[in-house]
């Protein structure tokens, strides 16, 4: 077994959780779910996830970004920690829904604006 760093420790737990986000595709090294991943073209064989699940092999910057790019998915997700959901409330839940539906100009006001006031509190 190998040992994770934090990058690659995250890049498992997140490709646990989209495991956990598509119905029906049975236990973490299932041949399902690997199939699953394949159709969507994503290179990673029965074998390899189930390597990955077991911490027998990394999920590198290569297979990190084939999986976002086939799940549609901003480049880095893999590599962020998704924890801050579990704080977030239910109107912070409705915002990140409906912030991805929004014109690309009014995406860039909001993030200046909330990394503004976010900064402001740091000080």
């Amino acid at each position: 077994m190998e040992k994770l760093d934090d990058v690659e420790e995250l890049r498992l737990k997140n490709l646990k959780f989209l495991h956990g986000m598509q119905p029906g595709y049975g236990a973490p090294t299932s041949k399902k779910f690997s199939q699953h991943l394949q159709s969507l073209g994503v290179r990673v064989s029965e074998g390899e996830l189930s390597d990955f699940y077991s911490k027998k092999k990394k999920i590198d910057f290569f297979v990190s970004q084939n999986i976002e790019d086939k799940f549609g998915l901003p480049e880095g997700w893999m590599s962020v920690g998704k924890e801050f959901l579990l704080e977030a409330s239910a109107g912070d839940l409705k915002m990140f829904q409906i912030f991805p539906r929004l014109p690309d100009d009014i995406k860039f006001h909001v993030r200046e604006l909330v990394f503004a006031l976010a900064k402001n509190d740091e000080d």
